[in-house]
């Protein structure tokens, strides 16, 4: 018999067309990923179930055996993925549901696009050509989502654009297919559901948009992260606020001259920071010497007195130009001034270049979101900050999050330090306060027989925390998550 004819290489459409297949669910796992850890969760691991879900949908795509036909692929990718944009619309989403359906819309796509490519895969002999289509589409959809993040969309609305084009698509090629499952059913139902969906997905859209710019006056976005100002009314006053993804940074009263150096959210008076400068305005008979780490509003600068100084080291230069263009704590602080660094980095260089011993007060009041960034909390960081106060001063640590326990973290290093720890939760805030958990640590338990610390909780003796151990090595996040 005759030779077997070789296969012709593909042509460029063809690997083009694998290209684009492999480069959507790499968006959907991307832009799904940021929504689910920003907008919704933001809590350790669960950017993990989005690149799970993806290596799965490879397994149950690429093997042999019984297919669901494509009209049930695209109708799953459809539903789910309108219940998606009803969630990005609702103000407050539901969190478990929140969860469930992003993740089966992820999923969906994932399937829906590797099924494609599993039915265009080529001859044997074709294959180098097909994978290397696949490890460019990759990058060429990890690129895409790169760029919009920091060039692009000033908002993140990378994954409403990615679910409203994959619908639109679909709804298009129900109408235009005569092979379809819709149209041996009916021959009008294809344009009666397009229209549906394509109605639905402007509605939607127009929800969810003005839901993440209502109120905005500035935004900003690049790899720290979506911050926006916001203006809004609370308890019959104008106050402005900044947010990082779901968690505010803090906010200033702006109608009321009285109230615009009042330090507000997790900084009131009867906080743990507050009663924090309280204790030492009581003791020191100078002005103070403050070190904050993390900046946020500069809600801090808001008990600076005449004489004090505070110096902020903050990571974000454009938290700084928020911090400096819409609020005025800074302004209002003449010791005040911002150092653009990573707080563990400038403190280290603080304290080589023989800084040890001069500050009254460090503030460790750094967040990724709802999360205190682990290099700050281990062993050898407190050992970092102890060296930089006083005898008599105070490292006042902010640990609220909606996810983690960190009071365990804080217990485990104070024995190899000899620090004394005392913890106030106010879960009852005064007037335009927040509920917030500090911990104040000090080289000595005299400042906790003070009156003004007298109702602080003792961390070194409460046997009720477990004791959890970070260092710059090991920090294991599984212990503390909060379920």
């Amino acid at each position: 018999g005759r030779p077997k004819a070789a296969p012709q290489p593909p042509t460029t459409t063809e690997f083009l067309t694998w290209g684009f297949l492999a480069s959507v669910p790499v968006m959907a796992m991307l832009a799904g990923t940021t929504f689910v850890t920003t907008m919704i969760m933001p809590v350790p691991f669960l950017w993990v179930i989005p690149l799970a879900l993806y290596l799965v949908s490879f397994i149950i795509s690429f093997r042999e055996g019984f297919r669901l036909p494509f009209w049930l692929n695209e109708s799953l990718v459809v539903l789910a993925g309108l219940a998606t944009l009803l969630i990005l619309s609702e103000p407050v989403p539901t969190l478990l549901l929140s969860l469930a359906v992003v993740h089966l819309t992820l999923m969906a796509i994932y399937h829906w696009c590797h099924e494609h490519l599993y039915a265009k895969r080529p001859a044997v002999e074709n294959l180098p050509s097909f994978y290397m289509a696949l490890a460019l589409g990759g990058i060429f959809g990890s690129l895409v989502i790169t760029l919009s993040s920091y060039f692009i969309l000033p908002y993140p609305f990378e994954l409403f654009l990615l679910l409203a084009t994959s619908l639109v698509f679909i709804s298009l090629k129900w109408v235009k297919s005569d092979n379809n499952h819709w149209a041996e059913l009916n021959k009008t139902l294809p344009k009666i559901v397009t229209g549906g969906i394509i109605l639905t997905v402007l509605f939607l859209g127009f929800l969810a948009m003005s839901r993440q710019t209502s109120a905005v006056i500035a935004h900003e976005r690049n790899f720290y992260g979506f911050k926006k100002v916001v203006t809004n009314n609370y308890k019959g006053h104008q106050v402005r606020s900044l947010a990082n993804g779901t968690t505010n940074h803090g906010f200033q009263v702006i109608d009321n001259g009285e109230l615009l150096t009042t330090p507000t959210a997790y900084y009131v008076a009867g906080s743990g920071i507050g009663l924090a400068f309280a204790y030492l305005k009581d003791q020191s008979t100078t002005p103070l010497n403050v070190l904050v780490a993390g900046l946020g509003s500069g809600a801090l600068a808001g008990y600076c007195q005449a004489g004090d100084h505070f110096s902020f080291v903050e990571i974000d230069e454009q938290v700084v130009e928020l911090a400096n263009n819409y609020f005025t704590f800074l302004k209002n602080c003449a010791g005040a001034e911002v150092v653009l660094s990573d707080a563990r980095l400038k403190m280290q260089e603080i304290a080589n270049a023989n800084g040890k011993e001069q500050y009254n007060l460090v503030v460790i009041d750094v967040y990724a979101d709802d999360m205190v960034p682990a290099h700050l909390l281990t062993q050898e960081a407190l050992a970092l900050y102890k060296n930089l106060i006083q005898d008599n001063g105070l490292i006042a640590v902010h640990i609220s999050s909606r996810y983690l326990e960190l009071l365990p973290v804080l217990k485990g290093g104070l024995d190899a330090n000899g620090l004394v720890a005392y913890y106030f939760s106010d879960q009852n805030p005064q007037e335009y306060g927040s509920q917030s958990l500090w911990v104040l640590l000090s080289k000595n338990d005299q400042p906790f027989t003070n009156e003004i610390l007298k109702n602080m909780s003792n961390l070194n003796n409460d046997n009720k925390i477990d004791t959890v151990l970070w260092t710059d090595t090991y920090s294991a996040l599984w212990p503390v998550v909060k379920f």
